[in-house]
């Protein structure tokens, strides 16, 4: 497989070394066709405690950035931008899941003379890898992320209100498919230059298709902080609050409690980035009679450039979920509780400005209160990215 794949990357950099300059221009609009070749060994393809199957997967992807400046005085804020990626899949052993991949992002922003600015932003996914929750199958899924901010900058005061609707469809779980309102505001003063505090509210309304699993709720979140440079090195945000959800159905929990998010990035020196994380809140749960579960996730990622064009990362995180109903599992009754420990590591090499090229191994274990949830896996992958 290593060897195929060897072979495939030198073609693809000579070929791409004829072609150097390979974006190109319609008017203002600018194109930038990308590619991709990974090969990927996995222990454990679909994430169970036993009877566990390996397999190696084929991902080669094709697609384009595109990008328009809809007022050139004004730069990166008034913008039209689009990404469009498809990966296709095949799986030597387990040929049932192979399938294939869309991805689109779209952006477009606009800022104003007056001091207002506006935009919109969608990210759409056709997949079938498991969302960042505790479902673990490969179920065959839609996602689609809208969002429209409007915002207001006046002297140290900057005010933005926005509307996001996540929406969530699977071919088979058809009990998961639902819709995210949420209305958003915040506002910003700046304590220095660069360094502003913020308070921010979020009001919000989940919608289910189907009512014969998981309930319809709202929610409510204020959070305070602060956002951008505070020391010479450091910059991020860190905001931490409170949160509460009320379930449509009495038989469901409702969730009320403390919130955090923080992610900060230190320049340890030009050469090294450290990346800090942490989070804290509730998320919406698949499992059994359970509405919500308890997400505490802490983690850390860290660039090194070990030599020119070549860079090192490494990438540890630690997460602990709770939930609050009793279920009975193999003859045991308790509430479940998960504890996920995961590393990512691996080496990037810029082979040519167009063409990175990457090795990379994760490795990811849950060990659950109950013995069915609990799995480990391991990834090791070889790759190249083509960007013109």
């Amino acid at each position: 497989m290593f060897v195929l794949l060897g072979l495939a990357v030198s073609f693809l950099g000579h070929s791409a070394q004829s072609h150097a300059q390979g974006n190109f221009h319609i008017g203002a609009l600018e194109v930038h066709p990308l590619g991709g070749l990974s090969e990927t060994y996995d222990s454990n393809v679909y994430l169970e405690n036993s009877n566990e199957k390996e397999d190696w997967i084929t991902d080669v992807a094709i697609g384009a950035n595109v990008s328009m400046p809809l007022n050139a005085q004004r730069g990166e804020d008034t913008k039209l931008a689009a990404t469009y990626k498809v990966d296709f899949l095949r799986f030597a052993d387990q040929n049932e899941l192979s399938r294939t991949d869309h991805r689109f992002n779209g952006i477009l922003g606009a800022a104003f003379a007056n001091n207002w600015a506006i935009r919109f932003e969608n990210d759409f996914l056709r997949t079938a890898e498991p969302p960042d929750n505790e479902l673990v199958g490969l179920y065959k899924r839609f996602y689609n992320l809208f969002n429209a901010t409007v915002a207001y900058n006046r002297e140290k005061i900057r005010f933005e209100n926005g509307y996001s609707l996540r929406t969530d469809t699977y071919d088979r779980l058809s009990y998961l498919n639902r819709n995210d309102h949420r209305y958003t505001g915040v506002i910003f003063y700046e304590l220095y230059p660069k360094t502003s505090a913020l308070l921010e509210w979020n009001i919000g309304r989940i919608l289910y298709k189907r009512q014969t699993h998981n309930s319809d709720s709202k929610y409510y979140q204020v959070r305070i902080g602060f956002e951008g440079r505070y020391w010479p090195k450091t910059t991020g945000t860190i905001k931490m609050g409170y949160k509460a959800a009320e379930y449509d159905q009495a038989n469901k929990d409702n969730f009320s409690g403390f919130t955090i998010f923080a992610n900060l990035r230190y320049d340890i020196s030009l050469r090294t980035s450290l990346n800090l994380y942490a989070e804290r809140s509730s998320e919406e749960s698949s499992y059994n009679t359970n509405s919500y579960y308890e997400l505490n996730r802490i983690g850390f990622d860290i660039e090194h450039l070990l030599m020119q064009r070549l860079t090192l990362h490494f990438g540890p995180y630690l997460e602990y979920n709770r939930y609050p109903t009793e279920t009975t599992e193999n003859g045991k009754t308790d509430k479940r509780r998960d504890t996920i420990t995961a590393v990512g590591t691996g080496l990037s090499y810029e082979a040519k400005d167009y063409l990175t090229l990457n090795l990379d191994y994760d490795y990811k274990v849950r060990d659950s209160v109950f013995e069915t949830f609990d799995y480990d896996d391991h990834n090791v992958s070889l790759g190249a990215r083509l960007l013109f």
